[in-house]
């Protein structure tokens, strides 16, 4: 069961991720790399605050 913060603020702290990584621009496999951590993190925020993961 979704609670009414958590999406906003989970999808708030990856858009957050995402801009930072945006901001340098690091090398491509560097790039997938730093994508496939944000969405690690990401399902974990999910799970923490909502209890259950999100799929990708």
């Amino acid at each position: 069961m979704l609670t009414p913060l958590c999406l906003p603020v989970c999808t708030q702290w990856r858009a957050r991720l995402e801009s930072q990584l945006h901001s340098f621009p690091p090398s491509p496999s560097a790039l997938s790399c730093g994508f496939f951590f944000i969405n690690l993190l990401f399902q974990f925020l999910l799970f923490c605050c909502c209890g259950h993961p999100m799929p990708f």
